[in-house]
């Protein structure tokens, strides 16, 4: 079982599951493991079209198009994904958020930093390193 639940900064408040199908385009009931976000989806489906970029509006996200067609050697893994959570406080202040790079997940919350190694401890049990 993942830590958190929706709207904190560990795995169980980031990670959801993305299904997408388009008929005779994307291959039927394929998964992939990709850490990916939702800054990802409009580069994807601009890809996907064939649509003409936004001029003067750099994209945060990349496309997972290639992931999709099954063409994975475009497509780079090693990329951070940042958290923040706000929760409406006007001045925003500090406070909870982080980042997930590769197996690792760093979170600031309630003013601890902490490290955790997904693959070793998928559950952020045990701060790293141990």
């Amino acid at each position: 079982m993942m830590r958190g639940i929706r709207g904190t900064v560990h795995e169980g408040g980031t990670r959801v599951p993305f299904f997408i199908r388009w008929k005779n385009h994307i291959p039927e009931g394929q998964t992939n493991e990709t850490t990916a976000g939702h800054i990802d989806i409009y580069p994807t489906l601009q890809d996907l079209c064939n649509l003409k970029p936004i001029t003067g509006k750099p994209l945060a996200g990349v496309s997972l198009a290639s992931l999709l067609l099954k063409d994975t050697a475009s497509f780079d893994t090693h990329r951070k994904l940042y958290t923040h959570v706000n929760f409406m406080e006007i001045p925003v202040g500090l406070n909870s958020g982080g980042f997930r790079y590769n197996q690792y997940r760093f979170a600031y919350e309630s003013d601890k930093p902490q490290l955790y190694d997904l693959t070793q401890d998928p559950e952020e049990k045990r701060i790293f390193p141990y």
